[in-house]
């Protein structure tokens, strides 16, 4: 069953907002061929997760910039939330665990993988980091968020929510996904 999202909503203007842009860039496709179109609509997921995570987080917290990365490990994050007054390191996008609220990876869809087997790895591959990160910051989070889950693909949504467990929240702009952000980060 397909859900639709009334029109005066934060989730709406951001999956509107989407649809544009990837219309203006992403379809334009056909007329200049094959490429790393991906990263473009990474980069359009990512600038638009940012904007209303930094409104809805707004004197509380502070949001890094896209991919950022945190000190002592190698991993690149699509944003981090931040206590309030955080700086990454002079002339970087790195900050220190202790300032880290939470870690996101963002999808423009319901995320990479068909196949049951490599989705079971990168759900451990996520949470390993997880645990390394709670090593250096013991209340760190993660959260995985989806712009949108295309048709034929929520069965791959449920089984990704179930492989990342209760360590990593999943949750997606279509179902709420703001106001669950912000009870997971107690805004």
């Amino acid at each position: 069953m397909r859900r639709i999202i009334p029109v005066n909503t934060v989730e709406h203007k951001i999956l509107a907002e989407f649809e544009r842009l990837n219309t203006c860039f992403i379809l334009k496709k056909e007329e200049h061929g094959r490429g790393a179109w991906g990263k473009c609509l990474g980069d359009i997921t990512s600038g638009l997760f940012s904007h209303y995570i930094k409104e809805a987080v707004k004197g509380k917290y502070n949001v890094s910039g896209k991919n950022s990365f945190i000190e002592g490990f190698p991993y690149e994050f699509d944003l981090l939330v931040l206590r309030k007054g955080a700086k990454p390191y002079k002339f970087t996008s790195i900050y220190k665990p202790q300032d880290v609220v939470c870690c996101m990876e963002l999808k423009s869809s319901a995320g990479p993988f068909n196949d049951d087997e490599k989705l079971k790895k990168y759900a451990e591959e996520y949470k390993n980091r997880l645990e390394l990160l709670r090593e250096a910051n013991g209340k760190i989070k993660m959260i995985y968020l989806s712009m949108k889950v295309t048709r034929g693909r929520e069965d791959f949504f449920q089984r990704t929510k179930k492989y990342f467990g209760p360590e990593i929240k999943c949750f997606k702009v279509c179902e709420g996904a703001l106001a669950k952000l912000k009870e997971v980060l107690h805004v």
